[in-house]
Parts: structure tokens; sequence; C-alpha cells
């Protein structure tokens, strides 16, 4: 077993063209709350159009941040050096 336990206090539940009191009477079946679009799944945002330009803006800043601190790992104490002090 890894130990991981599931935390049912960020649950949520999502609905597209459904009745808000059947997405509440599902909540409390599974003792959790409803959530409301546009809404996020792993990072990435839900209920947007993925077709448009201003969707991936977001995804693609956090991407590139990373990748900036990745390629910090990658140079010598020397480069380092040289990028801070040029």
């Amino acid at each position: 077993m890894s130990g991981l336990k599931i935390n049912r206090n960020k649950w949520k539940i999502l609905g597209i063209n459904n009745n808000l009191v059947k997405l509440r009477n599902c909540a409390e079946v599974f003792s959790c709350e409803v959530g409301l679009l546009p809404s996020y799944y792993m990072g990435l945002p839900l209920g947007k159009n993925p077709r448009a330009t201003i969707f991936w803006n977001p995804v693609c800043e956090k991407v590139w941040r990373r990748l900036a601190g990745w390629k910090k790992g990658f140079f010598s104490k020397a480069g380092r050096l040289t990028l801070i002090h040029p």
C-alpha cells in the first residue's frame, strides 16, 4: 500500500446541461460539493474553448516556467555565475 488517502473535502461534481437539483442530490449522495464551469482539472481549464489561443496561454506560461527551473539545474556552477554576473 502506498499510504495515500482520498481527500473527500476536495471532491466536486460538475454537470453539463444538467439540472442543478439533480447535481445537488448527487453531491449529497457522494458527500461532495457542486462545482461550476469553468473549472480546472489537473491544471487544465474545463468548460472553455480549447481551440481559442487564450485558452492555452496560461498552460504554456506554466510549462515555460517549469522548463526555466529545470534548465537552471543543468548549468555548472561557473555557468550559473556567468548568468548571475554577466
